[in-house]
């Protein structure tokens, strides 16, 4: 019974040796520029999503009231007390 599903051995002649490791490289640095582009792209699609979200947000600001107090609480509120359960 074999320990591993898959092994990958390389060629034992020198230029078939060469070949694969040039292939392999090739492999892995065609792999490194996708990822390095699907990040590109997602961080590309995050900023302009930002950046409409900005714009959205801008419009829809309320004006601000310079005449009333800024100390000041409007509306109406209602005070409720809590009291504490007495310890046995």
């Amino acid at each position: 019974m074999r320990e591993r599903l898959f092994v990958l051995q390389p060629p034992r002649g020198a230029l078939a040796r060469g070949l694969w490791m040039v292939s392999t490289i090739a492999a892995v640095g065609i792999l490194l520029v996708f990822g390095i582009v699907v990040v590109f792209i997602a961080a590309a699609a995050i900023a302009l999503l930002w950046a409409l979200g900005a714009i959205r947000r801008r419009g829809q600001r309320s004006p601000v009231r310079h005449d009333a107090n800024q100390d000041a609480i409007e509306g109406e509120f209602v005070v409720v007390e809590q009291r504490r359960p007495r310890l046995p």
